[in-house]
């Protein structure tokens, strides 16, 4: 029978400063592999530096990163192209309007032999 050693306890977890994580992961960024650099700073943790990257990297899932920006932009497009429509169905409507007035106008000047429009070229009194 085989006894289980109590008094070997597993070392107590390391803790890193955050300057030395940005330092690791940019040296991911820059081509070294994980698990080298894993060995060079004796970094424990099968995910430790993955971890990382996803927290302080910028290429961390840059796919991803990407797509998220372009679905946003393609939002904003839309947004914008149905904004630009109902603007232009809203001066559309404003034109007909103001033509409708002016039919309206120049008929009631015709029937009723008044001036409804303001003369412009005329002076006032003093």
């Amino acid at each position: 029978m085989y006894k289980i050693d109590s008094s070997k306890k597993s070392p107590p977890p390391k803790y890193y400063s955050e300057s030395f994580k940005m330092m690791v992961v940019s040296e991911v960024e820059k081509g070294f592999s994980k698990d080298s650099l894993k060995r060079k700073y004796n970094i424990g943790g099968k995910t430790t530096v993955l971890e990382w990257c996803r927290k302080y990297g910028k290429l961390h899932n840059p796919v991803v990163k990407y797509e998220v920006k372009l679905k946003s932009d393609v939002d904003k497009q839309i947004q914008l192209k149905r904004r630009v429509a109902d603007l232009e169905r809203a001066l559309s409507d404003a034109h007909l309007k103001i033509c409708s007035q002016d039919v309206l106008i120049d008929l009631a000047e015709n029937n009723y032999n008044i001036a409804i429009r303001k003369n412009f070229g005329a002076k006032q009194l003093k």
